[in-house]
């Protein structure tokens, strides 16, 4: 009876650290957008392969007391990221905050109910027969209130961006100290005695309490940097925008007034048979040739003051777009991605030296029921690449580098792809958007 009572109490002790791993983490994870529904399916195989391993790594617990369950947890965490990397939207940095996040609340809930059942003593009353499903159901309601009040509190508010986190070694850092943390004091207080077990749970409740404290606090440091990152960002563009727009004025005056020129000269029969005032007149209402008209008003701005822009520097823009696929793109979107395609295909082909090769072909077009968006440019140099990215040349990664970033951004939030090609030193950005 002694051996069945113990083997009922393990088994309820890992099935029970399953399922508070899982839904502590899927606390998590309820602003990230779904990848696969049908990668859901993993839960259930990968849960029954957890359950089955816990008795094995108990039993070698045995002789290895400390390397066999601490792989176990080790192993279950790794085996919950996958599944969260397969499942959501996420990079594995933000699947192992939030795995090792989950892992905290777990942990938190297991001690707290720990500790009040050695205080006030067992839930079952001694008439209930002791069986793994009584007690997990006699665990359930204080779990669930436990898991409900961090969603309420902390995991609604909680979001890990990864464009956000200011040193990913720390935020490494910190998620092996928690796991080291938790697991050693698992292991610590298994082997202690009943008498002691009440100040390690007193204790240890407290030590993750505060490490959850210092990665929310890591995480608002984080937000609130990368905010001042993004204002003084705004402030640069902002002054680059008014330089940008100062230029394309003092175009606009100059070719006016070489328009009313070549026109009064004409008028007065004076070279009225020239090629070269036929020309300078053509070169003068060339400049309104800028003026695109797609059917999307945020576009034919952006397009048309980056054209005029081009114009001014001896670059071809060369753009094909329909502007009514992008109807569901709003002011903001259409800035954030048009505008850093095209200021980074500016960019690379000032640094061009053959003007020929200072060429920017852009395209919206419609295929099979997908909006395509298309962008090649010649470039100069070696590109870095950094997560499927090219990072900035620039010296100042800090103020720089959110072009890619930004476009990013846009097209994940529209469920699009974004795929990058750099061959025979032509840049190609190819993006796939579902209707």
């Amino acid at each position: 009876m002694a051996d069945m009572a113990y083997a009922y109490d393990r088994l309820f002790v890992g099935v029970w650290f399953i399922v508070g791993l899982g839904c502590g983490t899927a606390l998590f994870l309820t602003h990230y957008r779904v990848r696969r529904k049908t990668a859901f399916l993993g839960v259930l195989p990968a849960f029954a392969l957890l359950v089955a391993a816990f008795p094995l790594a108990d039993a070698l617990g045995m002789r290895f007391p400390v390397i066999a369950m601490a792989a176990y947890y080790l192993v279950a965490v790794a085996l919950v990221m996958m599944l969260v990397r397969r499942i959501y939207d996420v990079w594995w940095l933000e699947a192992l905050i939030a795995v090792v996040m989950g892992y905290a609340m777990q942990h938190i809930a297991f001690d707290s109910v720990m500790l009040l059942t050695s205080i006030l003593g067992s839930p079952i009353p001694s008439t209930v027969p002791d069986s793994p499903l009584i007690m997990m159901a006699a665990f359930l309601v204080p779990y669930a209130v436990f898991f409900g009040a961090v969603y309420w509190l902390i995991g609604r508010r909680f979001v890990i961006d990864h464009e956000r986190i200011r040193d990913r070694r720390i935020w490494v850092s910190l998620s092996a100290v928690m796991l080291a943390l938790i697991i050693v004091a698992n292991l610590m207080l298994e082997s202690t005695s009943a008498q002691t077990q009440r100040f390690g749970y007193s204790y240890d409740l407290l030590c993750t309490a505060m490490s959850v404290i210092i990665m929310l606090l890591s995480g608002a440091n984080d937000i609130l940097h990368a905010d001042l990152t993004m204002i003084r960002r705004t402030e640069q563009l902002k002054a680059k925008q008014y330089e940008i727009s100062r230029e394309t004025i003092d175009l606009i005056n100059i070719k006016c007034h070489d328009f009313r020129k070549s026109v009064a000269s004409l008028s007065r029969g004076v070279g009225a048979s020239s090629p070269e005032a036929v020309k300078q007149v053509e070169d003068s209402i060339r400049i309104y040739e800028s003026m695109y008209r797609t059917g999307n008003d945020s576009l034919d701005a952006i397009l048309t003051d980056k054209s005029l822009y081009c114009s001014a520097r001896g670059i071809a823009l060369d753009c094909m777009a329909d502007g009514r696929l992008l109807g569901d793109f709003g002011d903001v979107e259409m800035y954030a991605l048009f505008g850093n395609i095209v200021d980074n295909a500016i960019e690379a082909v000032e640094q061009v030296p053959d003007t020929r090769r200072r060429l920017i072909e852009l395209t919206v077009r419609e295929s099979g029921g997908l909006v395509l968006i298309e962008e090649n440019n010649y470039y100069e140099g070696t590109l870095v690449f950094r997560e499927g990215l090219p990072v900035t040349t620039k010296g100042d990664s800090g103020y720089h580098g959110f072009g890619m970033k930004s476009i990013e951004r846009v097209v994940r939030a529209h469920d699009g792809e974004l795929m990058i090609d750099t061959a025979d030193g032509m840049f190609s950005l190819s993006i796939v958007l579902r209707r």
